[in-house]
């Protein structure tokens, strides 16, 4: 086990961006603390899609601001 110190999302807005995004930055264990922090942050921030209008490659984690994706997350 790990140690990261300091968790980000990795978001990719729909303009092309790619967007890295600290969502906690005291340390914390790897995996198991920095997966529950990411998973959190997931449910709170986004909504999953398997298709958008019916076209099942758009599936996916969709910001619920409606400014991208999210695409991963990162252990600093």
């Amino acid at each position: 086990m790990g140690m990261c110190e300091a968790v980000l999302v990795i978001l990719l807005s729909f303009n092309g961006e790619t967007l890295l995004h600290k969502i906690n930055d005291k340390p914390v264990s790897y995996p198991f603390e920095y997966d529950a922090i990411v998973e959190e942050w997931r449910e709170k921030n986004t909504t999953h899609f398997w298709e958008i209008n019916g076209d099942f490659s758009k599936q996916g984690f969709y910001l619920n601001n409606a400014k991208g994706t999210l695409q991963g997350s990162i252990c600093e």
